[in-house]
């Protein structure tokens, strides 16, 4: 890293800066700081010559051993603290995280376990449009005139043979693009930062992303984004305003949540943690249980009798039951409940990525267990009362 410190000497080689006297030095910070609308280039706080005096820093954007220019017009100004922080990073990639970090503060503030691509395409403008398109027989139709483009374009519509559904792809502007919070509840990780680097570095995207869309009032459906919201949120940070996606075309969006599961549990493909399973899991099993009491007719609350009915019927001994949807935000810490196609419980929690032992559990034995422990839960006590909440 090639840095030169506002208030004392330079820490490395820019024959630049080291041939500047005080006052071109300081006249420089000026012209730095107007360029850069009085702002830090890392963190865009504000910066003050005189209160900050002696925690500044001027460093090149791209660094020299990346053949980048010795020259103003390469040089950006910054606290030093933000540019001793950022490590490795270079200007661009620590500008990046930095504004990242903070969509990660302000989700946590609002309960969130962190920020997600939906927290992204707010920040930047994204996930305002609703899209509308014609769908023929092997093709689709549309055109994103919500932000000026008129352009009517098509796509070839390709069946997949193994599950039935039609998908298309199609570069999308940020401002068609929504996140799936409901298929994809993960926040996003501390790995953004390799991405962006790869991003930045010229490397291209090797995976698209994978979203869905249904009419919904008067024809028109956002783009939901279920899969990929790592590799997106990366490029919007980066100034991309359009993504390349793979749009499924009027999906059961179960069995995409199915697969989603999946992915993140028995097959591993994605980094999903347990809190995240169970979250998916209580989703599968209210949406059966919603999906089973539509198709016996039943309305309200579900009675005794109904209850038996649902719980004997082959479809429930195939889920064991959706139980953990009741508890699964009352799991105490020091338990873990995972949910896919079978309940499990641990014993003391383990590491994130540790294998848990499955063991089917019963009904009756989770009832029976936080009875013996006395944890009262609001829902088990609905469930006492001869009732679940259903949607």
């Amino acid at each position: 890293m090639l840095l030169y410190q506002s208030e004392g000497t330079t820490m490395a080689h820019s024959n630049y800066l080291s041939g500047l006297n005080t006052e071109q030095r300081e006249q420089l910070e000026r012209r730095l700081l107007e360029r850069q609308g009085g702002r830090c280039f890392i963190c865009d706080e504000l910066i003050d010559l005189l209160l900050h005096k002696g925690q500044l820093d001027i460093d090149h954007i791209d660094p020299l051993i990346k053949d980048g220019l010795d020259s103003e017009n390469n040089f950006a100004l910054t606290h030093a603290h933000c540019n001793r922080s950022k490590g490795a990073s270079n200007l661009e990639v620590a500008r990046r995280l930095a504004e990242f970090e903070k969509l990660q503060q302000e989700a946590k503030k609002h309960g969130q376990r962190g920020a997600d691509l939906g927290d992204v395409l707010e920040k930047h403008g994204g996930a305002k449009a609703v899209l509308r398109l014609r769908r023929e027989d092997d093709r689709v139709e549309l055109s994103f005139a919500e932000v000026g483009d008129n352009t009517i374009r098509t796509f070839p519509l390709l069946h997949d043979k193994l599950s039935g559904m039609d998908t298309f792809f199609a570069s999308v502007p940020l401002e068609y693009l929504h996140h799936d919070d409901r298929i994809n509840p993960r926040p996003i990780g501390s790995n953004i930062r390799g991405l962006i680097e790869e991003f930045l570095s010229g490397n291209p995207q090797l995976h698209v992303g994978l979203g869905w869309w249904t009419p919904e009032q008067d024809g028109a459906g956002p783009v939901k984004v279920f899969d990929g919201q790592h590799k997106a949120a990366a490029q919007i940070l980066l100034g991309i305003r359009e993504l390349p996606v793979r749009i499924f075309v009027q999906p059961d969006t179960n069995v995409l949540l199915d697969a989603n599961t999946n992915a993140g549990g028995k097959l591993r493909q994605v980094a999903f943690d347990v809190a995240i399973m169970r979250h998916l899991g209580s989703t599968l099993y209210l949406e059966r249980i919603n999906q089973y009491r539509k198709m016996r007719g039943w309305r309200g609350t579900t009675t005794p009798s109904q209850k038996k009915t649902l719980s004997d019927s082959s479809e429930a001994r195939a889920e064991r039951w959706p139980v953990t949807s009741l508890i699964a935000n009352a799991t105490p810490s020091r338990m873990t409940l995972r949910t896919s196609y079978g309940s499990s419980l641990s014993g003391p929690a383990k590491e994130p990525n540790a294998r848990l032992h499955t063991t089917p559990l019963s009904v009756r034995f989770i009832r029976s267990f936080f009875t013996r422990k006395r944890w009262i839960l609001l829902s088990m006590k609905e469930w006492s009362k001869g009732g679940i909440p259903v949607s």
